[in-house]
């Protein structure tokens, strides 16, 4: 809503002491930290930004902007937002933990379960990962790049050194063009005789 009007942001608490002012009920989210859950309507939080923005004036470019059509409306409510004492948890007070951080790396859902128990290799996670990384790559794929050159070589950039999928060799690449030439020329030889036909 701040970023809406191009406000400044209230504090958290001044804003739920406003909300409470009115009669209604506010609390935090345990989705995010600056979010709130009231059964105030809309219209009323909006009226309580538009005080915000009385006590906290700004600047508009445009008189037609959204957020001047917006704070043209006059609120039908007058927020006060002295903070309070209710508007500030006990459980926040006491500093208790709301948002759990993961216990370890990699912690949550893992794979489903397999038939054999206990773990052979004795291997963590990060070291499985390592272990079957490009496992399923097709090895007749990789041969196949061989035969093109590889550009970043060319270029001086090349960091894979003898693991590089692609072939460092100069004269690779002139031998598989020559070799993709003649392959086109024996094509349109045949699609030539087969039209004569």
């Amino acid at each position: 809503m701040a970023g809406f009007l191009h406000c400044v942001t209230p504090g958290m608490l001044a804003f739920r002491s406003a909300i409470l002012d009115q009669g209604y009920d506010v609390s935090f989210s345990h989705c995010q930290k600056q979010a709130v859950k009231t059964n105030a309507p809309p219209h009323v939080l909006w009226d309580i930004m538009r005080c915000w923005v009385k006590e906290h004036p700004v600047k508009h470019k445009s008189e037609i902007s959204p957020a001047a059509v917006c704070l043209a409306k006059v609120p039908s409510i007058q927020a006060n937002f002295q903070i309070r004492s209710d508007a500030n948890p006990v459980s926040r007070q006491n500093k208790m933990l709301r948002f759990q951080e993961n216990p370890e790396v990699n912690w949550g859902p893992k794979s489903r379960a397999k038939k054999r128990k206990g773990n052979p290799l004795g291997e963590t996670v990060q070291q499985k990962r390592k272990r079957l990384q490009g496992h399923r790559t097709d090895p007749l794929k990789v041969a196949s790049l061989k035969q093109y050159k590889c550009k970043r070589f060319m270029r001086g950039e090349c960091t894979y050194g003898d693991h590089c999928r692609y072939s460092h060799d100069v004269a690779v690449e002139t031998e598989a063009r020559s070799q993709t030439e003649h392959g086109e020329q024996q094509n349109f030889t045949n699609s030539a005789t087969a039209t004569n036909l």
